[in-house]
């Protein structure tokens, strides 16, 4: 019975060691998943910054930059990581902190750009176009090109998939083409302006010369500025051509109508000299018919109007030569050496 006691006793001792070790031990337990859990937590948390810290970094990159073209090619970079991080949600590195921070600064960037995109648009807008000095007008098309140059191709279609920038793209390239045709009317202009009708029978060398002028300046123009104004090399061949094809059209008529010039005053020369030599004649003709005798004036009558029928209207003398040619009314010609033609017939078909 003392035994039984004494272990009674032992028993009793050993219960709330039992108890205390199974609290120590939950405690233990409870304990080191609190611990694991917030180291995990302190893991988790780290890795979350670490990730938000690169795209801190390559936003303060951005930030930084001094052109539009790296501003764009360091949003494509974070993009794309955005891309690749939400396409992976199973990721154990992946979360939606990150994923919000990523959608933060890629809206900061994207409004970024195209506030320099609308910047650009309104420093080259110009209201009165028409009325608008040429070298103004000129400059604005120059800064536009100059702006889209700056942009590499590739990065030009990173700039597309933001909506709003794809819209004032296509603003810029309709801005451009509105200024250009405000110089291509007025060359358009130039040409039709110097365009003459029927210039093959005009014989206004000065019109000529003027529309000459007129399109050789326009030439120069274009060879000057054409690579703002017009940009496409095919339309600037073809204004060219135009230009070149007027021009000697009007060269080939002047050379008509000077050669047309000579021939006359050659002509009118050859006239007067056979004139003058025909008012000789027929003087030395009057005095040799004074010498006639009286008995013999019935016969002078009659061969004086013989003569007077025959006589040739004009004549020319080869100075070189000394060949003298006789010119009659009915279109004979004869030369002192015998030779004979139609000189009519000559000056019909020349």
């Amino acid at each position: 019975m003392m035994k039984n006691k004494s272990n009674s006793i032992k028993n009793f001792f050993k219960r709330p060691l039992i108890i205390i070790t199974a609290i120590a031990i939950i405690v233990c337990i409870i304990g080191g998943c609190i611990g694991v859990s917030y180291y995990n937590n302190y893991k988790e948390e780290q890795k979350i910054e670490e990730l938000i810290s690169g795209i801190s970094s390559n936003s303060a990159s951005f930030d930084e930059a001094t052109s539009l073209n790296t501003k764009i090619e360091i949003y494509s970079k974070i993009n794309e990581e955005y891309t690749n991080y939400i396409t992976d949600k199973d990721s154990e590195d992946y979360y939606e902190e990150v994923k919000s921070e990523y959608e933060r600064y890629l809206a900061e960037m994207e409004s970024s750009i195209i506030d320099e995109y609308e910047a650009v648009i309104e420093a080259n807008t110009i209201a009165d176009i028409e009325n608008a000095k040429d070298e103004e007008v000129k400059k604005a098309i120059e800064n536009l090109l100059n702006f889209n140059d700056s942009i590499t191709d590739e990065n030009s279609k990173t700039a597309d998939s933001i909506d709003e920038v794809k819209n004032n793209k296509n603003t810029i390239d309709e801005m451009i083409e509105e200024m250009r045709s405000h110089f291509t009317s007025n060359y358009d202009k130039v040409i039709s302006d110097n365009t003459i009708k029927n210039a093959d029978k005009t014989s206004d060398t000065k019109e000529l010369e003027k529309a000459i002028k007129n399109l050789n300046n326009l030439k120069d123009t274009l060879a000057k500025e054409s690579d703002i104004t017009v940009g496409d090399s095919e339309v600037v061949d073809n204004y060219n051509k135009t230009i070149d094809d007027l021009i000697k059209s009007y060269e080939d008529r002047i050379d008509e109508i000077e050669k047309e010039a000579k021939e006359a005053a050659k002509a009118e020369e050859k006239n007067n000299d056979s004139s003058d030599n025909t008012a000789y004649s027929t003087t030395t003709d009057n005095s040799s018919s004074s010498n006639y005798s009286s008995n013999n004036s019935s016969s002078s009558d009659n061969s004086s109007s013989n003569n007077s029928s025959n006589n040739y209207s004009s004549w020319y003398q080869d100075n070189e030569t000394g060949e003298t040619v006789y010119y009659y009314d009915d279109g004979t010609a004869i030369s002192s050496n015998g030779d004979t033609w139609n000189w009519k017939e000559i000056q019909e078909n020349s």
